[in-house]
């Protein structure tokens, strides 16, 4: 998926929902995509699907984790992990289905 119809699919998922201005970070998750409100909600783009990790070493509590699927749309799904806490580098666990496939994980207090 070309990256600039990932970016249009991360507005129109976090719109709805964020009236904030996400900052572009990739060092917070190893490099993949990720946009992130420091300490409150992060976006990760998946492009080959996978497990992905998650520095939350700045931040603390609890954090619901939920996936979007772009190719197909719909709602936000659970995968293998439902929360994260803060402080340190955390596992966002794998997809809910089709894990080779491109993915957006939420993470959000």
């Amino acid at each position: 998926m070309p990256l600039d119809r990932c970016v249009s699919l991360i507005h129109s998922l976090t719109r709805s929902f964020l009236s904030i201005a996400l900052v572009g970070n990739a060092a917070r998750a190893n490099g993949r995509f990720c946009f992130a409100e420091e300490g409150a909600v992060y976006v990760v783009y998946l492009p080959e699907g996978g497990e992905a990790a998650l520095d939350l070493s700045d931040a603390s509590g609890s954090f619901n984790v939920q996936w979007f699927d772009p190719r197909n749309g719909g709602r936000l799904q659970r995968g293998s992990e439902r929360s994260v806490r803060g402080g340190g580098e955390v596992s966002l666990g794998e997809a809910p289905s089709d894990p080779s496939e491109d993915w957006v994980v939420l993470i959000r207090k």
